[in-house]
């Protein structure tokens, strides 16, 4: 009987844990606010373009729906959406779109991504920041679409 109250003890511990953190964890927008006063100390030292978060987070290794849209937020607002320069390996169409602080690009899949794919996305160098900043070096990010298994 204990190994079966310990057993039901550490499957109730996991679900707590699994519904307090949700399935893919804390979203960005809580973590944002959170780490927000460390985050601007760290920008207002360095004055250089940085991420600062993603959706989802993190970005690199996520599985994404086919109708995710992938956002990236910088600590410097972008010139204009034009100046995001990116490129994006498997070919995909998709939209950028700029928050309205400029500081967020999204990235929108037009219609979807395909499924079971793998994608690596470049942000380059040649992004333009407000005051002519620019990244140090280019941005990769690795992700996949789920796979369909067939019903």
């Amino acid at each position: 009987k204990q190994k079966i109250m310990v057993a039901v003890a550490i499957i109730g511990a996991l679900l707590v844990l699994l519904f307090q953190r949700g399935i893919y964890g804390k979203t960005t927008v809580e973590s944002t606010k959170e780490e927000a006063p460390s985050l601007q100390t760290t920008v207002q030292q360095t004055d250089k373009p940085v991420v600062v978060s993603t959706v989802p987070s993190p970005l690199e290794e996520a599985i994404i729906v086919p109708t995710q849209v992938i956002e990236i937020t910088f600590n410097i607002p972008l010139e204009n959406v034009g100046e995001f320069k990116n490129k994006m390996e498997h070919k995909s169409d998709y939209t950028i779109k700029l928050s309205d602080d400029r500081k967020t690009a999204k990235i929108i899949p037009a219609p979807l991504f395909e499924l079971g794919t793998t994608f690596t996305l470049f942000i380059l160098t040649d992004s333009k920041f407000d005051g002519g900043k620019r990244l140090d070096h280019e941005l990769i990010y690795h992700f996949k679409t789920l796979e369909y298994k067939g019903i």
